[in-house]
């Protein structure tokens, strides 16, 4: 098999804070996100502008028998998010992919070099974030990009070598059997046929000499992966803690003497600011201008299974709306009940006076 000179891509979204300034990001750096064949992309996605870019020097990494050199830079989203892309050279035929993603796989070397980026970053532009957020979860893809196939043919090429191509979609030494390789390279869509995006749940393989709007569009969704995974961890613990104060004879009392207690007001605030939250994840990508990217982005949802987290949002967030009613019915039967025995009480004391 011919050697091929491809590039590798690893995708690391970090959600640092409610907020980016890019204006204050500035003095960083004054390179933006270029390359895409429409000026107007930024739009496309929801973005009022584009997304700046940090470059940093390159690194070595030992990834199994080889030594890698990893370009990163940092993309800055203004909507809280920094994306590290790491990038390195692949020659070789997709066999040498298979043993670099299988040492990938393996090694804590890449994700160091990530996390490292992110907080040099953050040190360096603190006054830029709006509500700060510890970057204890990471979110990671991994892309492998050609120019071109030999034949000018994409889709048939990947078809030709589809047990390889999943077997680095993979990271997997073992021959697949036909079911996982089909599985693997199920979704796929070309706009050409000089190209081609085979979107698999850890890894994507995008053939394309202009690739830069599908890696936009894959590190959205990675993203959007990761803000969704911790805004529904953040409703697990919100949920938990509705419920032991429900629980509570303390914050009962507190609620009957002020319904929109201290508890309350916390819970209230964190659930509209998880419903706002998802809303904007949701809006986050806006494609409608564009139906190929809009194709290769629902290939990545349906691939990162983002539907079930949508919907598991949705019903905690439904869950914490009903347990501020039972909150707020609760202290106002309290303040009832409470009405009424000093009406009887009130009574009974003229009543008493009246005889007397």
């Amino acid at each position: 098999m011919p050697e091929l000179e491809a590039r590798l891509w690893i995708l690391h979204a970090f959600d640092v804070a409610r907020a980016i300034s890019l204006a204050e990001c500035a003095p960083l750096t004054t390179q933006q996100v270029v390359g895409p064949r429409r000026r107007e992309w930024p739009h496309l996605f929801g973005l009022s502008e584009r997304p700046l870019v940090w470059a940093l020097d390159p690194v070595d990494v030992a990834l199994g028998d080889r030594t890698v050199t990893l370009r990163p830079r940092a993309i800055i989203y203004d909507f809280g998010h920094v994306s590290v892309a790491l990038r390195c050279e692949v020659a070789g035929p997709p066999e040498a992919w298979r043993a670099l993603a299988i040492a990938l796989e393996a090694s804590d070397a890449v994700d160091a070099v990530a996390r490292d980026v992110v907080t040099r970053f953050v040190a360096r532009a603190a006054t830029a974030l709006r509500d700060p957020r510890p970057m204890d979860d990471v979110a990671s893809y991994t892309v492998y990009q050609l120019d071109a196939v030999p034949g000018d043919d994409a889709a048939a090429w990947v078809a030709a070598h589809a047990a390889v191509v999943a077997q680095v979609l993979r990271a997997e030494h073992a021959p697949l059997s036909d079911e996982e390789v089909a599985d693997a390279t199920a979704r796929r869509i070309a706009y050409t046929r000089r190209d081609v995006a085979v979107v698999d749940a850890e890894a994507a393989l995008v053939i394309d000499p202009e690739p830069d709007e599908a890696l936009a569009v894959l590190d959205f969704a990675n993203c959007e992966r990761l803000a969704l995974r911790v805004l529904d961890d953040e409703l697990d613990a919100a949920v938990t803690e509705a419920t032991r104060t429900m629980r509570s004879r303390a914050s009962r009392w507190r609620m009957f003497v002020s319904p929109w207690g201290r508890d309350v007001r916390r819970l209230t605030q964190l659930t509209f600011d998880a419903s706002a939250e998802l809303e904007a994840v949701d809006n986050a990508i806006k494609l409608t201008g564009d139906h190929y990217l809009a194709r290769v982005y629902r290939l990545a949802v349906e691939r990162f299974h983002l539907r079930p987290f949508h919907e598991g949002i949705a019903r905690k967030l439904s869950t914490l709306w009903s347990i501020q009613k039972v909150f707020i019915d609760q202290a106002s039967t309290r303040r009832a009940e409470v009405l009424e025995w000093i009406i009887i009480g009130l009574i009974a004391y003229e009543i008493a006076r009246a005889v007397q």
